[in-house]
């Protein structure tokens, strides 16, 4: 699917992620006028506590009018010992306007642009490395 993305203004996020989404989503049909949302899963098989490995991401589009547009990024990881629990770690909420980590708490998206940018920054040379299994999710109005 070649979908038009809305190239919002978001403090620290890499124009490159428009261009990663672009590459990932290009083997996927067109969604139909009833999407209103989809959610890109990227995934590390291997990724577990002990071993560790590359962490989940979820990304989140959102249908606006003619355009989609990033609703959020987040990163999950492990955390709390001694029953590990894969939890939320950065979350990039456009829609609510604020950046959270697990230990630093929420901010805005300006005060949290540095985060934002290694986050994303990252995130894009793990996609082109390979690392990253993906699956979409097709939110219709149904």
């Amino acid at each position: 699917m070649k979908l038009n993305l809305q190239r919002l203004a978001i403090p620290g996020m890499p124009d490159g992620v428009y261009e990663m989404l672009a590459k990932a989503l290009i083997s996927y049909p067109e969604p139909s006028a009833e999407t209103t949302r989809l959610t890109l899963n990227l995934f590390d098989s291997d990724y577990d506590m002990d071993s560790g490995g590359f962490h989940p991401v979820e990304i989140s589009l959102i249908r606006q009018g003619e355009e989609w547009q990033i609703s959020y990024i987040t990163d999950f990881a492990y955390h709390s010992q001694p029953f590990p629990e894969l939890i939320k770690d950065i979350d990039v909420d456009i829609e609510q306007g604020c950046v959270e980590h697990v230990f630093t708490g929420r901010q805005s998206l300006a005060a949290g642009a540095e985060l934002t940018q290694l986050f994303i920054s990252n995130l894009i040379a793990y996609y082109d490395m390979g690392v990253y299994q993906q699956k979409l999710t097709i939110d219709d109005l149904s």
